[in-house]
């Protein structure tokens, strides 16, 4: 047993030196020189992403108003000519009992006098104003104490009889009459006098200044009758 682990040591210290001996023989290695890294360019900044400016805010668009169009050209109405003659029916809620001017009462009978026999004056529908009718002018005196209507001429009542101051002088005298019995004779008791100073100039006397006369000319119991037609049938009554 000693004799093999005498053996094995000598093996062992042979191997030893003849590493020895091999390494002191081999040629030495070049140790490689180490190459410096290449330069290396320092990559470029990297751009911050930017945000595009916001928009600045825009008001809604208008709307524009649209126009209609236009309706197509219509022609103008023909213009009627008036028509004479013919029959004129109208509704009321009374009779008219009488067409006689001076004896007329009522709204219904005396708007109905206004459709047969005409007023020295009548008043504007429109603003009241006092127009021309019968009489085509008119002036008061400068006192105050009378007024001169100048009439128009060329009129006919429906008998033919002519219209002219003789006729105004006799419807006035007429209404004041007692015999006439006239329910509006006190509205005109502000005329004292008529007089004819020719054919187509009446002068009304009321004594007293009195404003309004021509407005009160348009009453309708003022209307001026035919006097042929009046001295024939001495009144108009119904039957």
């Amino acid at each position: 047993m000693k004799q093999v682990i005498h053996y094995l040591s000598r093996l062992v210290l042979v191997a030893m030196l003849a590493g020895l001996l091999l390494s002191g023989c081999a040629q030495p290695v070049p140790t490689p020189t180490p190459v410096p890294p290449a330069p290396t360019q320092p990559a470029p900044p990297t751009a911050a992403p930017t945000k595009p400016p916001a928009a600045p805010p825009t008001a809604p668009p208008t709307a524009v108003p649209t126009k209609p169009p236009a309706p197509p050209p219509t022609a103008p109405p023909a213009q009627v000519q008036p028509k004479r003659g013919g029959t004129l029916i109208i509704s009321l809620g009374t009779d008219i009992p009488i067409f006689d001017s001076a004896k007329a009462t009522g709204i219904p009978n005396l708007g109905i006098i206004l459709l047969v026999s005409e007023t020295l004056t009548r008043i504007s529908p429109e603003g009241g104003a006092v127009l021309p009718n019968l009489a085509e002018s008119w002036k008061m005196s400068d006192d105050g104490s009378y007024w001169t209507l100048n009439l128009r001429k060329g009129v006919k009542f429906h008998d033919g009889t002519p219209f002219n101051a003789e006729a105004v002088k006799f419807n006035v005298e007429r209404l004041f009459d007692p015999a006439t019995k006239a329910a509006a004779a006190s509205a005109f008791n502000m005329i004292k006098k008529v007089e004819a100073v020719d054919e187509y100039t009446v002068k009304m006397t009321t004594g007293d200044p009195f404003a309004p006369l021509m407005a009160t000319l348009a009453y309708a119991p003022m209307g001026i009758n035919s006097p042929t037609q009046v001295k024939k049938l001495v009144h108009w009554e119904l039957p």
